[in-house]
């Protein structure tokens, strides 16, 4: 979800970040009318989430979040992404997509195989 999203009673939130941030959000959340809790790891549908490695070569390389639009174009989050020893929870649209950075991605298993079909290299580029 964006800034403009709303969020309704029975709408079910996935919480990604700093474990030392969960009680604040989620006391946060609690705070609106209507909202009970629900039990921790519900299942968002069939959402799964999946490590994927960007290819060198890759035609996504280069490319920001936001230019990519995977959120629109498959129903797929990037949750994470970890670049040599750095981490980055849930990076922002700006953030620059580079050979082998490790991508956490979470939605349905269809739409993440899509996904990584879209970040291979192209045929007969080395890996």
């Amino acid at each position: 979800p964006n800034p403009q999203t709303h969020l309704f009673p029975g709408d079910e939130v996935l919480l990604l970040g700093e474990p030392s941030r969960f009680a604040e959000a989620r006391e946060l959340l609690m705070e609106a009318p209507g909202c009970a809790p629900v039990e921790e790891h519900a299942s968002l549908n069939n959402a799964v989430t999946e490590v994927a490695r960007v290819p060198e070569r890759s035609p996504v390389a280069g490319y920001s979040l936001a230019e990519l639009n995977w959120s629109r174009v498959f129903g797929v989050q990037v949750a994470g992404v970890k670049r040599g020893e750095e981490r980055q929870i849930t990076p922002g649209a700006s953030f620059i997509l580079m050979p082998g950075d490790e991508i956490l991605l979470l939605g349905a298993p269809a739409a993440l195989r899509r996904v990584e079909e879209s970040m291979a290299a192209p045929v007969g580029a080395e890996a």
